[in-house]
């Protein structure tokens, strides 16, 4: 998770974008790869409802530092836009939504073994 973070640092700033509606669409793009790649993760989690907690943790400080991230640039860079941007982040709805999925795919996973 920290190197979704980190990457999402990264694209911030090689993108360099030159409206807030391009700086929010890299974040968003980047809390869904943080998503994809929680999703993957919980496959082989030993303790599936701790992930789950540990996860949702993880994604709403993400959430924080990238919306601090994002909004240092916007005013760093004077960058222009609408505003209404951070719709994007609307897919944090959907995280907790696709671990339960996984979690219970999982268990399907293991009662059709036995």
């Amino acid at each position: 998770m920290l190197l979704v973070a980190g990457m999402f640092l990264i694209a911030l700033i090689v993108f360099d974008p030159e409206t807030a509606d391009r700086a929010y669409t890299i974040g968003g793009v980047s809390y869904a790869v943080l998503i994809a790649t929680n999703c993957l993760i919980m496959m082989w989690a030993q303790n599936r409802w701790g992930y789950f907690g540990w996860s949702l943790l993880a994604s709403l400080c993400f959430i924080l530092i990238s919306g601090l991230a994002i909004e240092f640039a916007v005013e760093v860079n004077n960058l222009t836009g609408s505003g209404e941007s951070g719709m994007i982040f609307l897919i944090v709805i959907y995280h907790p939504l696709l671990l339960l999925t996984m979690i219970f795919g999982k268990w399907v996973i293991l009662k059709l073994k036995t």
